[in-house]
Order: C-alpha cells, then sequence, then structure tokens
C-alpha cells in the first residue's frame, strides 16, 4: 500500500481529522495542517504542489469525506 495513504488511513483511525464544511483540521503531533480543496499548509504540500500527488493529510480527508476503506 502506498506509505502516504497508509499514513491517511492512520490518521483516521486515530481520531486526527476534524472535518469543518470546505475545510478540515488534521492535528499531527504538536502541528496543525489545514486542508483545502487547493491543497494543504503541510511541508510537503508547500514543497511539491500537488506535483507528486497529495499529502497524507489531504488522503486522509479524502477518506473521512469518502468513507473509503481498504
Amino acid at each position: 500500500m502506498n506509505p502516504r495513504l497508509r499514513n491517511a488511513r492512520a490518521l483516521v483511525e486515530a481520531g486526527a481529522v476534524h472535518l469543518d464544511g470546505d475545510t478540515a483540521t488534521v492535528i499531527v503531533g504538536d502541528h496543525t495542517h489545514r486542508v483545502r480543496a487547493d491543497g494543504c499548509t503541510c511541508r510537503w504540500w508547500t514543497e511539491f504542489g500537488g506535483t507528486r500527488g497529495k499529502c497524507k493529510h489531504a488522503l486522509a480527508v479524502d477518506v473521512m469525506r469518502n468513507g473509503a476503506r481498504g
């Protein structure tokens, strides 16, 4: 399984994802990331801008919204 997807599912299972309408908050340790349709506030998104796929935070939000299981 893709490591980012595996990490995203772990975030969901840990209760780290909080949906708020069109945005979401993902809390990882002492870091809080905001996720919107156009990206995330994390380092991955800042560095790659989605060119290498979604970060684990955005994937976790997708899992929550879509109820994806694997």
